[in-house]
């Protein structure tokens, strides 16, 4: 119990670095006061709450999470060096992770640029920028190193806090902009029928997103593996794979995907209607661009291949399934998994963008499943945690008497 405190302290400590970090203000930055727009909502799901602050971790764990996507995909067969590192195990790994590293400076860098050399997008995130080049290009450096402070400071929690670095500033995030929604509602309250109607709308939809947040986030398909050294079957060794094995990966990706093009489309005034999410084509592409990314991803994270090779080298295999037929069994059932995981995914997303469309009332909250989604598994990860660490102190003095 005591390493569960210490951990949990640490995590604390961290989590108020991140929001002492994200409240700093930036030099030669003037705030302006803005309402919550669409673009606001995309950039701060991505980013972790963070931009919407504009301080000195604005651009938070969007570039990582850009960069890590991207690296994993390469990785899969696209180019040959990374995917021989993928299969150089733990050794290739850390490799891996110093490429991404790499990239995260980058992607933050091209980031923090448009952002202060862009006054039109400044101003959609409440920042008024009006200095010369030098202090342009010193405010890029310092938004830069912000999201590798993030970055940083996620590792720290990993290794020495309780539940996943970057999940848990994330949900941090998400729980700043829940009681944010929670200010909007109370301040929107005139006592009209509309109002009243919204709010039923507004109860329901985010009682039916935490109802499928939980679900989602417990739900598994079990295939039962066997060993062939062992005639006895346990019922306890089976390949788990759930719908939404990617988490909120796939939606952050996409977010982004549609937070750049909507900060083109306002650069250059393009006039795309998919990019907005409020029209009829936005929410359809927003949709399928989240289904179709899903199915991707996944099939990027558990490879058939993989799977069938260390099941190979272990003697065991899936029962009722050909050896020689592991691999496409594995891809086959990934994609069916993928699809449900998909449409799960695409619904958690869009639930809150529904109950906007069909309320009397536009409050435009910026709340969503997935935002749930992420708060929901990040207490899951931290309350396993503790009950490993919990079990690991009570079997210690056993183990350290034999």
């Amino acid at each position: 119990m005591r390493e569960v405190c210490k951990r949990l302290s640490f995590t604390i400590f961290i989590v108020a670095i991140f929001f002492l970090g994200s409240i700093a203000p930036l030099p030669s930055v003037t705030y302006l006061s803005t309402g919550s727009n669409r673009i606001q909502e995309l950039f701060n799901l991505v980013s972790g709450g963070t931009l919407s602050k504009f301080g000195f971790l604005a651009l938070g764990i969007s570039p990582y999470v850009t960069s890590s996507i991207i690296i994993q995909m390469l990785s899969k067969d696209i180019v040959k060096p990374l995917a021989r590192l993928r299969e150089q195990g733990q050794a290739g790994q850390v490799k891996i992770n110093q490429i991404i590293r790499i990239c995260t400076l980058i992607i933050a860098a091209i980031s923090a640029s448009t952002l202060v050399f862009s006054a039109k997008l400044a101003s959609t995130f409440g920042a008024s920028i009006n200095v010369s080049t030098f202090e342009k290009v010193l405010l890029v450096c310092i938004m830069t190193f912000g999201a590798v402070t993030v970055t940083y400071l996620g590792e720290q929690i990993n290794k020495n806090g309780i539940g996943q670095g970057l999940s848990v500033l994330v949900s941090f995030g998400v729980l700043s902009q829940i009681t944010k929604s929670i200010k909007i509602i109370v301040q929107a309250n005139n006592h009209s029928a509309a109002y009243k109607q919204t709010l039923g709308i507004i109860l329901v939809s985010v009682l039916a997103m935490c109802i499928l947040a939980v679900y989602g986030n417990s739900k598994e398909f079990k295939y039962h593996i066997q060993s062939s050294k062992n005639d006895k079957y346990i019922r306890a060794h089976y390949l788990p794979i759930k719908p939404l094995m990617s988490s909120m990966v796939p939606v952050i990706f996409v977010s982004s995907l549609y937070a750049v093009m909507n900060v083109l489309n306002l650069h250059f005034a393009w006039n795309l209607q998919w990019t907005n999410l409020n029209t009829r084509q936005g929410f359809v592409a927003y949709v399928l661009i989240i289904m179709i990314f899903t199915m991707l991803y996944n099939l990027v994270q558990i490879d058939g291949d993989d799977i069938s090779k260390n099941l190979n080298k272990n003697s065991s295999y899936i029962i009722n399934v050909p050896v020689n037929e592991t691999s496409t069994f594995i891809d086959k059932n990934v994609l069916k998994i993928s699809i449900i995981g998909g449409i799960f995914l695409a619904l958690l997303a869009t639930l809150s963008i529904i109950s906007n469309f069909i309320s009397p009332l536009k409050l435009n909250l910026g709340l969503s499943g997935i935002s749930l989604l992420i708060v929901i598994g990040t207490i899951s990860e931290i309350i396993h945690q503790a009950r490993g660490l919990v079990s690991k102190a009570k079997y210690k003095p056993i183990m350290e008497e034999s």
